[in-house]
């Protein structure tokens, strides 16, 4: 009997918990503006909201069963290596003549782009110390995470 209501609470938190996260991912979604192909010049889309770092990561990396794939030239599907990590969360910490200084790392939701209508496809700028990069992420309509291409 303990072992029945034990199987039958983990069910469902597992249930109610894969039904949070799809709702997370739709109401990130809405931060990314729907943006028309082809995109002219990418600079000009850049917009002054920050996402915020834990919960960008949260939602669209830790919340996943397996890293993002990739199709290579010969067809075979595999697990993105080059380029893959999480999103800044904290501000990088520095010293200049003796005070402790912070550089606040920028995650900026650029748009949505419509490449398949079966798939959820959005563009992510960020700005870090050393760093500016555009990554291009694609997920199915219920927000598994199905690849990201670094595009700059």
């Amino acid at each position: 009997m303990a072992m029945k209501k034990f199987v039958l609470s983990w069910l469902m938190f597992i249930y109610f918990n894969c039904c949070y996260s799809q709702d997370m991912f739709h109401e990130f979604l809405k931060k990314f503006n729907t943006i028309k192909l082809p995109i002219e010049n990418i600079l000009e889309l850049t917009d002054n909201d920050t996402l915020n770092g834990k919960l960008t990561n949260d939602i669209i990396i830790r919340s996943q069963n397996q890293k993002p794939q990739i199709i290579d030239k010969n067809g075979k599907l595999m697990p993105v290596k080059q380029y893959y990590g999480l999103y800044p969360e904290k501000p990088f910490k520095y010293g200049y003549r003796g005070k402790e200084l912070f550089y606040y790392s920028k995650i900026i939701a650029i748009g949505r782009v419509s490449l398949n209508s079966n798939y959820e496809s959005f563009i992510v700028k960020v700005v870090d110390v050393e760093t500016t990069f555009y990554d291009l992420w694609n997920f199915s309509k219920n927000g598994k995470a199905l690849s990201v291409i670094c595009l700059f």
